[in-house]
């Protein structure tokens, strides 16, 4: 895992003040083609450099979204379930999506 992302994780759970549960972090390339995974060939979490952490509403979701953003975040997944954070500096910054 990048140290990078993993001092950002350390910040965020010292901010919003409750344990961070990851589900997924650094994925080989063989998991990441799990269909149960679904994730994409060039996914940030095949370097390292991606998280998803579980959340349980919206209170939580918008705790961890505010402060990844204020901590250097720029590629952000959110999920009902889950919030994506990823630091890759190959793939497009400044970006937001939904999962269904």
């Amino acid at each position: 895992m990048n140290r990078d992302l993993i001092e950002i994780l350390e910040v965020i759970r010292s901010r919003v003040g409750r344990s961070i549960t990851i589900s997924s972090g650094y994925r080989t390339a063989s998991y990441n083609a799990l269909p149960k995974i679904g994730g994409k060939p060039d996914s940030a979490h095949l370097r390292g450099l991606a998280v998803d952490i579980i959340v349980e509403n919206s209170f939580a979701r918008y705790s961890i979204l505010d402060q990844a953003v204020k901590n250097g975040v720029r590629r952000l997944g959110i999920a009902k379930t889950f919030l994506h954070l990823d630091l890759d500096p190959t793939l497009p910054r400044g970006v937001a999506w939904l999962y269904d």
